[in-house]
């Protein structure tokens, strides 16, 4: 009988350990669990801070191109010359010159008469001949200045392109004669401007070189 006693006890304490491990077992399963989920952000919080991220520089972007654009658009604008009312009354009255081959347009009075033209020369003559402007797309070294002197130059724009224009008095052969040079390269192709008028006098001449003036501002190469 002590010995059934004994095997009856020894099950019951066998039973009792196996319980309690299981016991300890769970509940270190369950702690472990939680404690996993606490220090690990959900696949759900990942995709949100994701999108954030991605939602913010999209928009840092969006400014940024907006920048760009505004910028680029001041300073296109910025460039555009301005004309007094006299000048848009006059140029109502002048005609349009296209050279498609290099995507150069500018206005001249209508009277005047093209002499010439090609896609890399145009020479335009007015007042019986007196004054000719003429366009060249060439390097300056290539054309003739030795019957000419520089007497004076000032600053201007011509094309959204700041440049200098020069003004030539001429002598021997070209004596009785002056002419303006402006040079520019556009889209890394040279332009050469000029107009031949006659030297009669400061207050005369100086209206060809405001006339020469206006037709610098309608020049345009895209």
């Amino acid at each position: 009988m002590e010995t059934e006693s004994s095997k009856i006890k020894i099950i019951k304490w066998v039973s009792l350990a196996v319980a309690i491990l299981v016991i300890i077992g769970l509940g270190s399963y369950l702690y472990l669990s939680e404690k996993t989920n606490y220090f690990e952000p959900s696949k759900t919080n990942q995709n949100s801070e994701t999108n954030n991220e991605q939602a913010n520089t999209n928009q840092t972007n969006e400014k940024e191109s907006n920048q760009n654009a505004t910028n680029t658009s001041t300073s296109q604008t910025s460039c555009q010359p301005t004309y007094s009312n006299d000048e848009i009354e006059l140029l109502k009255t002048f005609a349009t010159y296209t050279n498609k081959a290099y995507n150069l347009t500018f206005k001249y009075p209508s009277e005047w008469t093209k002499v010439y033209q090609e896609d890399k020369y145009i020479l335009l003559k007015g007042e019986k001949g007196s004054v000719s402007l003429q366009i060249t797309i060439a390097d300056r070294a290539v054309l003739n200045t030795e019957e000419f002197k520089k007497v004076s130059s000032k600053n201007v724009t011509v094309a959204c392109t700041p440049t200098t224009e020069t003004c030539y008095q001429g002598y021997g052969l070209s004596e009785g004669s002056n002419k303006n040079v402006v040079e520019i390269k556009k889209n890394n192709i040279p332009f050469v401007i000029e107009i031949f008028y006659p030297n009669i006098g400061a207050s005369l001449s100086s209206d060809y070189v405001e006339l020469f003036d206006l037709i610098l501002k309608t020049i345009e190469i895209k």
